[in-house]
């Protein structure tokens, strides 16, 4: 009941960062305590998939394979859909080849989304419709699916929906869904697209950081054969290249920085300082 009094002082988008928040304790619980029974130990939703539903819940443009492709990377029958004004999406886990997330997009003219869904297969959560109300407070609503599945809905922004789906026969919710129906959806802004490209590059460099240059390197070059326009990954491998004295390599990568950068002064000063460092470029 205090929980309940102290959300509902709190704006439906604070609700959501709360959410996240506790999430993220539940894993690091579970963490602590993986070898354990303890039901308290277990993630309630995995906090990465936590983190892109609450985004996109908030910023429903976000529904765009530009932006997703840093987060989960390219859907396996992209090219199928590539002239379609009615798509569906699938990403599947590398492990086992099971569908983790799905996206099905209605066009009202080429590159005008109008209804978006995005939806993350979420059969090893540990919350159940029940438990999303009392987190999330009493403005919902509850409705059958098109195949007969119980739902509740949260409106988290204009003309989006996050809903929550569990199965009659199921313990707990299996799916978390983000709906989007109204105007042409915008494509996302090149601030959300630089958010992604340095939450994709940190994610590869944070079990690197006192690793092996040669494997570092490895991991950078792959990345930008993907993402060749990601000014922050060539940067980052500029660096690597100096430190392990490939000095010509190492300016290469300074100067494509730059080109990339869009001016981003954080880039382009730090790539300028270490070119001016190599006296490529001549002393302020």
């Amino acid at each position: 009941m205090i929980i309940k009094k102290f959300i509902n002082s709190f704006s439906l988008i604070a609700l959501f960062s709360l959410l996240f928040l506790i999430m993220a304790y539940c894993d690091l619980v579970s963490a602590k305590h993986k070898d354990t029974k303890d039901p308290v130990a277990k993630v309630i939703i995995d906090p990465t998939t936590l983190n892109l539903i609450n985004t996109l819940s908030l910023h429903p443009e976000l529904m765009h394979l530009e932006f997703l492709q840093y987060y989960i990377g390219r859907p396996e029958n992209e090219a199928v859909h590539r002239v379609n004004l009615h798509k569906h999406f699938y990403w599947y886990d590398n492990s086992n080849h099971a569908l983790k997330y799905e996206m099905e997009q209605i066009l009202q003219a080429p590159f005008q989304v109008t209804k978006s869904t995005f939806t993350a297969i979420v059969t090893d959560s540990h919350i159940n419709l029940k438990q999303t109300k009392s987190l999330l407070g009493d403005d919902f609503q509850q409705f059958y699916d098109e195949k007969g599945i119980p739902c509740t809905s949260y409106a988290t922004s204009p003309n989006t929906q996050l809903i929550f789906k569990q199965p009659s026969n199921a313990f707990r919710i299996t799916k978390v869904s983000v709906d989007y129906a109204g105007p042409p959806l915008p494509g996302p802004s090149l601030q959300f697209i630089g958010f992604a490209q340095d939450y994709r590059l940190q994610k590869l460099l944070k079990n690197l950081d006192n690793g092996n240059p040669q494997e570092l390197i490895t991991i950078l070059k792959s990345h930008l054969s993907e993402f060749p326009s990601d000014a922050k990954a060539h940067l980052e491998l500029a660096k690597v290249y100096q430190k392990t004295f490939n000095l010509n390599d190492a300016i290469k990568e300074f100067q494509t920085a730059i080109n990339c950068a869009n001016n981003d002064p954080v880039i382009t000063d730090e790539a300028d300082q270490a070119l001016r460092s190599l006296k490529v470029l001549p002393p302020q």
